[in-house]
C-alpha cells in the first residue's frame, strides 16, 4: 500500500470541461499526463491556485500555453484531474489492503501510512487545503471533491465493516476516519511546526471503541 503524499486530494478519466476543440485526457500519454499534472501541481503549491496562470504551468511542464490548453481549458479542468488521480490511488491502495488477513492491523497500517505520505510533502498537504477552499467558489471542483469523497469513503467503509464487530455502523466510522485524517493532513500542510504525532497516536488508541470493543 502506498499513498500519494498530500492525501486527501492527488491515474483516472479526467472529468473537465472540454470545447470541440480541446483533446480528451484520454488522448495522452501517462508520461504526458503525469509531466502536465506534477507541473500544476508544483505551481499551484507556490504561487496558490488562484493566483498561478496557465502559462506559468506550461512553463513549468516545457511545453506551449496553447498545447496545455488543449488539454485542459482552465485551471479547474487540471485542479479537477489532480482530484480524480487522487481519488484512483487512494481507493486502489486502500483496496490494497485486503491482502492483510488483519483486517484491524490494515486500518492501522493505513493510518500510518496517510500521516506518513501527508509528512513527506508538506507542500502538496498545503495544496489540498487551496483546492478544498476553492471547491466553495467552483462548482466543478466541488463535484470532483465530493465524488473523491463518496469514493473514499465507500472503499473505507469495507474495510471498517471487516476489522469491526456487526453492530457499528460501518460507514459512520469510515466518515469519521477520513475527517480526522483529512483534518490533520491540512494541519501539517498548514504548519511547518506541526507534529501529527500526538494525534495519530490518539486516533489509533480511539480504533478498537470505534470498531465496537466494550471499553
Amino acid at each position: 500500500m502506498e499513498f500519494r503524499a498530500g492525501r486527501p486530494f492527488g491515474s483516472g478519466h479526467c472529468s473537465a470541461r472540454v470545447n470541440e476543440y480541446s483533446f480528451t485526457i484520454d488522448d495522452m500519454t501517462p508520461s504526458t499526463q503525469d509531466r502536465l499534472l506534477a507541473a500544476a501541481e508544483t505551481v499551484f503549491a507556490r504561487r496558490g491556485l488562484r493566483s498561478a496562470t496557465v502559462a506559468e504551468i506550461a512553463a513549468e511542464a516545457d511545453i506551449s500555453a496553447g498545447l496545455l490548453y488543449r488539454y485542459f481549458p482552465g485551471k479547474a479542468d487540471l485542479a479537477v484531474a489532480i482530484v480524480d488521480r487522487d481519488r484512483d490511488e487512494t481507493v486502489a491502495a486502500i483496496a490494497s489492503l485486503d491482502e492483510i488477513g488483519d483486517a484491524r492491523q490494515a486500518l492501522t497500517l493505513l493510518i500510518e501510512g496517510w500521516i506518513d505520505a501527508a509528512l513527506s510533502d508538506r507542500a502538496a498537504c498545503a495544496l489540498v487545503g487551496d483546492i478544498a477552499a476553492e471547491a466553495g467558489r467552483d462548482g466543478v471542483i466541488a463535484a470532483a471533491a465530493a465524488a473523491h469523497e463518496t469514493a473514499v469513503v465507500g472503499a473505507l467503509t469495507a474495510l471498517v465493516a471487516r476489522a469491526g464487530r456487526s453492530e457499528i455502523d460501518a460507514a459512520a466510522v469510515a466518515v469519521l476516519l477520513v475527517s480526522a485524517l483529512d483534518g490533520l493532513t491540512m494541519r501539517i500542510g498548514g504548519s511547518d511546526g506541526f507534529d501529527p504525532a500526538p494525534s495519530t497516536s490518539a486516533l489509533l488508541a480511539a480504533l478498537p471503541g470505534l470498531l465496537g470493543d466494550p471499553t
